[in-house]
């Protein structure tokens, strides 16, 4: 192989595994994840943080829903709506002192968890 070529294919390889690096390093988990559930309406809002610069392909791609370690309820994604966080609401009938705890999962790197303890307002 003439050198001429073989520098080239050697700065072509180096090129790519730098790009694979950069593509990993913003890659990063999402959160924080915030919890608010109304008893008047049985509804728990999940907010998680989770910024991205391609929505349909590193986005949150599953949120699981559990009431006192059992799980109730599970959504699944195929995108992000927006660039910045997911928002999504969860019918779930707690009384006081369930412990309802919500995971988010990102589709490239890492997930995001918490709970809260359902207190009745009254």
């Amino acid at each position: 192989m003439p050198k001429g070529k073989g520098f080239v294919l050697i700065g072509m390889m180096i090129a790519l595994m730098l790009a694979s690096q950069i593509s990993v390093a913003d890659a990063h988990t999402p959160g924080p994840m915030t919890l608010d559930y109304n008893t008047s309406t049985d509804i728990l809002t999940v907010t998680v943080t989770h910024v991205t610069a391609d929505v349909n392909t590193h986005y949150i791609y599953e949120i699981v829903i559990e009431k006192n370690s059992v799980q109730i309820d599970i959504q699944t994604y195929t995108s992000q709506s927006s660039a910045s966080q997911v928002v999504e609401t969860f019918t779930v009938t707690a009384v006081d002192g369930d412990i309802l705890k919500a995971t988010a999962k990102c589709s490239v790197s890492g997930q995001v968890s918490n709970q809260i303890t359902v207190t009745d307002p009254a």
